[in-house]
């Protein structure tokens, strides 16, 4: 179950940052680049101090690369013209440059379980003409507002598989593709896929297919059961092994991987042992797996847990454990077993 890191009811950020400034350029030429290292990506949710500063210095002391965001076509253009409160992509181009930090955006035209599209284009299919158009030109606008963002990837639509069904599907691949070009034209040196749920995937050849269009996979990864319980995280080098058996020669960006610390069978241990395991298989296949993002660096406030719910339409005390305890530090900003591990790794 993927949660956007700047959903409906996110918390309103602090931006009283400064930092520095770095470039990286992802060159995506048909086979698989050729990565170093894997990058270091964290969503980068804020403490109760609500200061986005606290956020840009925990990043920086764990050396990540990057971090995520999330924009909602319905709320950056509720009426269909472009008219963003917060101006999300304004404040990214003004902190993330600044700050030394790429950024891996989702447009989330979708969202695991809503369509996102305002509100008068949702009773057409995807593969309208009309939507398509509208959609470049969103798009068009979204990236001329970020010219000095860094991008490690570019997502059209979060956790489709949960939302798209038989016949949408195919009407999303057309959609996808139109996009994808657009993407493309604006800048050609971002890998352009969707995001997909792991769950989702396994035993669904349609959504298989799906992802298959992208320029790579793009996975979200909680190794959870049905009824949010945590499952073992020693299986998990198991499940990335599948996951690149899957992708073929196109590489896998682990868009969402995360682990709840507490309540419902997980652990403080077990989260830092999942967190270990991903780290270092993505290290020893930097080709192939080049991009990981931990969610969250900070746990939600009760209010933000219980908003995620009402969204998610899930009242579950497992699901409320899983979101309330995904952090890799506490809300109150104590550094858990998993954070330590990063920054000393």
């Amino acid at each position: 179950m993927m949660v956007p890191f700047m959903g409906p009811e996110a918390e309103q950020m602090n931006f009283h940052a400064i930092a520095r400034h770095v470039a990286f350029a992802t060159i995506l030429t048909g086979a698989a680049p050729l990565w170093a290292d894997p990058l270091l990506s964290v969503a980068g949710t804020m403490d109760a101090s609500e200061d986005y500063a606290v956020v840009l210095d925990a990043l920086d002391a764990i050396d990540a690369d990057a971090t995520n965001l999330t924009l909602y076509w319905d709320l950056m253009a509720p009426d269909g013209a472009y008219a963003p409160d917060p101006d999300w992509p304004a404040i990214a181009n003004l902190i993330y440059p600044a700050a030394d930090l790429q950024v891996s955006l989702n447009i989330a035209v979708v969202d695991m379980v809503a369509d996102r599209r305002p509100v008068a284009l949702q009773q057409r299919a995807f593969s309208d003409p009309e939507v398509i158009a509208a959609f470049d030109e969103f798009l068009t606008t979204v990236m001329a507002a970020m010219p000095d963002v860094t991008f490690t990837s570019i997502g059209i639509g979060n956790e489709v598989d949960g939302y798209l069904d038989d016949v949408t599907i195919d009407e999303y691949a057309v959609f996808f593709a139109a996009a994808s070009d657009t993407i493309h034209r604006l800048a050609p040196e971002v890998p352009v896929g969707m995001t997909v749920t792991w769950d989702g995937l396994e035993d669904n050849p349609q959504i298989q297919a799906l992802a298959a269009l992208g320029d790579v996979w793009m996975i979200n990864y909680y190794p959870l059961t049905p009824e949010f319980q945590a499952r073992d995280p020693r299986n998990t080098a198991a499940d990335l092994v599948d996951m690149l058996a899957m992708a073929g020669r196109k590489p896998v960006f682990l868009t969402e991987a995360g682990y709840p610390s507490g309540g419902c069978g997980a652990s403080e241990a077990m989260q830092l042992a999942f967190v270990q395991q991903v780290d270092q298989f993505a290290a020893a296949n930097a080709a192939k797996m080049p991009l990981v993002t931990y969610v969250w660096l900070h746990d939600l406030s009760e209010e933000s847990v219980t908003a995620y719910a009402d969204y998610y339409g899930n009242p579950s005390e497992c699901f409320s454990a899983f979101l309330g305890t995904l952090g890799l530090r506490s809300h109150t900003g104590r550094d858990k077993a998993a954070y330590s591990w990063l920054r000393n790794r």
